[in-house]
């Protein structure tokens, strides 16, 4: 439940995130994306949710710049192979990232580990976004920049769809007008023959 605290987890079967701090906008982001869902989702779900929702989306990573608070998190899905971990521009939440010497593996995490792993930390206001081993760090102005762009992507969608629906309107419109100016022809046609016929009292 939200009031979990400030470490929360959520798990899936093929996902999982961890996530300290709290969201400020929870319940807007799940007005906004995630309408109709349990407004008792922690800050650790809803970020998975944003996730999973944002990967038919060109801009896959847009979601991370409208998480306001204080936080830092990180989320691997192994459906995808992708690793999201971001630390907001307070930097109150440490987030290092690196390598497990011993298997290769990718570590993120919020505190200083034993020796064994080769860790740097994420400086605040960056994100970290990729495939499991291909994985890069990106200032939080380019999920902004990414958002900004799925915002004018839709604008544009919206607007051509708004002129083909006016076209087609005008279309049916000019069509409709049209089959009276027919219909008048046709009952002036029948009247013309019904004059020129024989009169059967002759």
């Amino acid at each position: 439940r939200r009031t979990q605290g400030r470490f929360q987890v959520d798990l899936e079967e093929d996902q999982c995130v961890t996530f300290v701090g709290r969201l400020e906008n929870h319940k807007e982001l799940l007005d906004e994306h995630l309408w109709g869902s349990s407004e008792d989702m922690n800050d650790a779900a809803l970020v998975g949710k944003l996730f999973q929702k944002m990967q038919c989306e060109k801009c896959k990573y847009g979601f991370i710049s409208q998480l306001k608070g204080e936080f830092s998190f990180a989320l691997y899905n192994s459906e995808y192979d992708m690793v999201v971990a971001a630390r907001d521009r307070s930097g109150k939440y440490a987030l290092m990232q690196g390598v497990d010497k011993k298997t290769g593996g990718l570590v993120v995490t919020n505190c200083l580990l034993a020796m064994g792993h080769e860790i740097t930390e994420v400086p605040a206001d960056m994100f970290i976004f990729g495939k499991f081993r291909d994985r890069h760090l990106h200032p939080m102005h380019k999920a902004a920049d990414a958002m900004d762009s799925r915002r004018q992507s839709m604008a544009d969608d919206s607007r051509r769809q708004s002129t083909d629906s006016r076209r087609q309107s005008m279309a049916d419109a000019n069509s409709a007008r049209s089959q009276p100016t027919d219909s008048r022809n046709i009952s002036t046609d029948v009247l013309q023959a019904s004059l020129m016929s024989p009169s059967m009292d002759s």
